[in-house]
């Protein structure tokens, strides 16, 4: 039996002068009641919002690792890119030097030919 229930279990054996006592003290024993069940909801909802709100940094630090992995992986790929188009514009810079050296000495063959 719950507490309010035996609270007016014995109302009905006690005297009627005592009745109005016993069932106002049914009705505030079951507003308590009532009250600690909201509250029990209330911490219910808090733990809940709590563990939500745990999840959501996690997932959030899960994410902020991975793009900082991701710009890691980036900055590395841009050094690389970055020296080799160094490489590529000194390969280019030594092929325009061979080409002039090959036509100074194509003109330098050609003006011996003449002489």
């Amino acid at each position: 039996l719950s507490a309010s229930g035996e609270l007016g279990n014995a109302a009905a054996l006690m005297p009627d002068r005592l009745a109005p006592a016993w069932g106002a003290t049914a009705a505030a024993f079951r507003r308590d009641a009532e009250r600690l069940r909201e509250m029990e909801r209330e911490k219910e909802e808090e733990e809940r919002s709590r563990r939500e709100e745990a999840l959501r940094l996690q997932r959030e630090a899960a994410l902020e690792q991975e793009r900082s992995q991701w710009r890691t992986e980036l900055t590395e790929l841009a050094s690389k890119a970055a020296s080799a188009e160094q490489r590529l514009s000194q390969a280019h810079a030594s092929c325009k030097d061979t080409e002039l050296r090959a036509q100074q000495l194509i003109e330098s063959e050609e003006q011996q030919r003449e002489t």
